[in-house]
């Protein structure tokens, strides 16, 4: 199955008004800053893994969004946005917090907590091989791959690798993931709150 970039590009911006009415929601007096534009401004925002700024008083917090259009009980992080030379949005982050779109809920995850215990994992060096051994299998399409893992707390937990084929015009690409549940991520004592959204988006 091809993954098609633009497409997904558009879904996330159709997403927009309804998580800044969310932030409202929450901060009625805020002012948001969205970098969704090709300026070398809004640029440098989104090298750090940072989609927009929610000013509150004098107080700025940097906000990582992502989308999904279901709820499928887990957080997808990316492992790499261009296997194998660009890793993925965990790589080089500065957001405060990560806002997790999933149908009509949202999951506010605490940004540098979820960067510490991930890098702790070291799943990047320790899947290498099965990675590529993954890619190789899969080169030409998209495909999932259930793993157990045992954490550094001896939690043994299942998780799904996750390798999503891209197509932009010519250009091709695959983007590779890990599916980890919210369950097993709160055992892990993971720090993040769970808000439903209403009016769902189709």
């Amino acid at each position: 199955m091809l993954h098609r970039y633009h497409q997904s590009s558009e879904y996330e911006k159709l997403w927009q008004p309804k998580a800044n009415a969310f932030y409202q929601s929450k901060y009625p007096e805020c002012v948001i800053n969205r970098y969704d534009s090709n300026f070398i401004q809004d640029i440098d925002f989104q090298k750090k893994d940072i989609d927009l700024t929610i000013v509150i008083e004098d107080r700025s917090i940097h906000i990582s969004e992502k989308f999904r259009k279901e709820d499928y009980g887990d957080l997808l992080i990316e492992l790499y946005s261009k296997y194998p030379t660009h890793q993925g949005w965990m790589e080089n982050s500065h957001a405060d917090y990560l806002a997790y779109y999933a149908k009509d809920s949202v999951y506010i995850v605490d940004k540098p907590l979820l960067i510490k215990w991930f890098e702790a994992e070291n799943f990047v060096i320790k899947l290498s091989t099965e990675i590529e051994n993954f890619y190789s299998k899969h080169i030409a399409s998209s495909a999932r791959s259930k793993i157990e893992w045992t954490t550094k707390n001896e939690n043994k937990i299942q998780i799904d690798l996750i390798q999503a084929f891209n197509q932009s015009g010519s250009d091709q690409w695959h983007t590779l993931s890990l599916a980890i549940a919210w369950n097993d991520l709160k055992n892990e004592g993971l720090s993040f709150k769970k808000y439903k959204l209403s009016n769902n988006l189709s």
